[in-house]
């Protein structure tokens, strides 16, 4: 079994941090609606759109009990290991990106997202390198023009799969998440050309 454990201290995200897809070559989907969460939490998905196997999502889950959410996102292929801040990204941008938006009051709005990101920090030297190491867990929430960042969370990966495990004790905002909030999954990479590519569960 190939198990990879990850965690990471909370931290803030600006605004020129926020994927902003409006001015971004996209191939794939948009992220438009939500769905609500079946009974048993399972989620499927086609795949063959996305020209990114590690994007391309075969499925995925969503457990949410009184302690804690779990989630679990299975793209059709993820490497063990990545290539990290290509020249292809621009500084700032994201380039990865697995994650699960919730919106909690039926409005068709994002309130949170849990989500496992990497953005290209400025300067950084292209690495190929294990996703646990260099990808972010966390919990986000909208607050004015930009996403902070509530909590940490712990990933770990095992084969295609990739699992979240976000503790509601880490913050009081998360008391709010229930198994009548509405889901989207949302998965993200870049193109060596710089092109986003977008794949989301969301009907």
């Amino acid at each position: 079994m190939n198990v990879k454990v990850y965690f990471i201290p909370a931290i803030f995200i600006s605004t020129v941090l926020i994927i902003t897809l409006a001015f971004a070559t996209t191939i794939g989907e948009r992220p438009a609606g939500f769905v609500s969460i079946p009974d048993n939490g399972q989620f499927r998905d086609d795949t063959g759109e996305i020209p990114l196997d590690y994007v391309d999502m075969t499925g995925g889950a969503i457990d949410i009990t009184d302690s804690r959410i779990n989630i679990k996102i299975t793209v059709k292929n993820l490497p063990e290991k990545l290539a990290f801040n290509r020249a292809g990204t621009k500084e700032n941008d994201l380039e990865y990106k697995w994650s699960v938006e919730m919106d909690l009051n039926g409005n068709n709005t994002e309130d949170l997202a849990f989500s496992l990101d990497h953005y290209k920090a400025p300067g950084a030297a292209e690495v190929t390198d294990y996703l646990y190491t260099q990808a972010v867990p966390g919990v986000f929430k909208k607050s004015g023009g930009s996403f902070g960042m509530l909590c940490d969370g712990q990933m770990m990966t095992n084969g295609n799969t990739i699992f979240m495990v976000f503790m509601k004790s880490a913050h009081p905002d998360l008391a709010a998440v229930t198994k009548q909030a509405k889901v989207r999954f949302v998965c993200v990479g870049r193109t060596d050309k710089g092109e986003v590519a977008v794949d989301c569960i969301q009907k």
